[in-house]
């Protein structure tokens, strides 16, 4: 049986040759049900509430497809189709009436493989919705909130009031759909001494100079958030591993350290960052089960990395697989 925390699936089977071999490794994997008509599947579908996927072959009417778009428009909605009905297939996707479709015959593996990407992309669509929503929503109560609750000016960069709020809703996205992701935690090395060797003004331009180096190194789907009012700077990294996480952090702080701005009251000589990464693995049962605990993580090592010399990026080793 398929655990509580399973993704829920709804497969149409207009033609039950198509389904052949495909029921029984997907029924042990997914929370998975299945109708044999049309009625019977928008009937399933209004009883029995929202599916995270919905797979049909071919029907003989497209019109079934609106109707399922209509009915549970954030389903993610998939056409198992044959060789010869791919013209169509492209068609349903361009028009928004499926996200995607696999071609028929196909293995199991095939099959399971496909939805889970179909969760993973829908489940980014619909977060970028949901942002720009809100985003709306902020705008319409009020410019000048937004810009003081949700974005920092002086960093150029998310607010900590945001922060918390996206690793809130990172982690519940992630242990809902079982979906790792990891942060990284940078800070300035020595940055209080560098302060008082350079002053105020240096020390403010480098800490933007970090905010501005970490934000153009990451990729697109990261978000990069002010910690507190010091001078930490966070990553979210949404579908990311430890390893990848573990690359990335390496590669910044490195690229910084080739900028080669002096630091006289570094023992590297140049003004360096320091790391420290934390991570949610659904597979790992050792895990932090709120966010919270994962952002303390990640500020422990940071301390850690930073007694030590700094320059560095430091970690749990039981976050990253051999």
């Amino acid at each position: 049986m398929p655990d509580t925390q399973a993704t829920k699936v709804l497969s149409i089977e207009h033609d039950p040759g198509m389904w052949q071999g495909l029921h029984g490794e997907l029924a042990s994997y997914f929370d998975f049900s299945s109708a044999d008509s049309d009625q019977q599947a928008l009937d399933m579908i209004r009883q029995n509430g929202f599916y995270e996927v919905v797979v049909t072959d071919l029907p003989e009417n497209t019109a079934l497809l609106d109707e399922i778009r209509s009915l549970t428009p954030a389903s993610a909605r998939i056409l198992l189709a044959h060789k010869n009905d791919i013209s169509v297939a492209r068609h349903a996707v361009e028009s928004g009436q499926v996200i995607r479709y696999i071609v028929h015959p196909c293995t199991a593996d095939e099959l399971r493989s496909t939805i889970d990407t179909a969760v993973i992309e829908n489940t980014r669509a619909l977060h970028k919705l949901q942002l720009e929503r809100e985003a709306k929503e902020l705008l319409s109560a009020s410019d000048h909130l937004r810009s003081a609750m949700m974005f920092d000016p002086e960093l150029g960069i998310g607010s900590p009031e945001a922060m918390e709020m996206e690793l809130a809703y990172t982690h519940n996205i992630a242990q809902r759909y079982r979906r790792p992701y990891s942060i990284i935690v940078f800070d300035l090395d020595c940055y209080p001494d560098y302060m008082a060797h350079y002053g105020r003004k240096a020390a403010k331009l480098a800490h933007k100079l970090m905010a501005e180096h970490i934000r153009h190194s990451c990729r697109a789907a990261d978000r990069i958030y002010r910690y507190d009012n010091g001078t930490v700077v966070l990553l979210i990294l949404p579908e990311t591993s430890g390893s990848g996480a573990k690359t990335l952090s390496e590669r910044i702080i490195q690229a910084f350290l080739a900028r080669n701005i002096p630091n006289r009251e570094s023992e590297h000589g140049l003004l360096t960052l320091s790391a420290s990464l934390a991570g949610y693995d659904p597979s790992d049962s050792q895990s932090p089960e709120s966010w919270q605990a994962l952002l303390d993580d990640a500020m422990l090592y940071l301390q850690v990395a930073q007694t030590q010399g700094g320059n560095c990026v430091l970690f749990n080793d039981n976050m990253i697989a051999a």
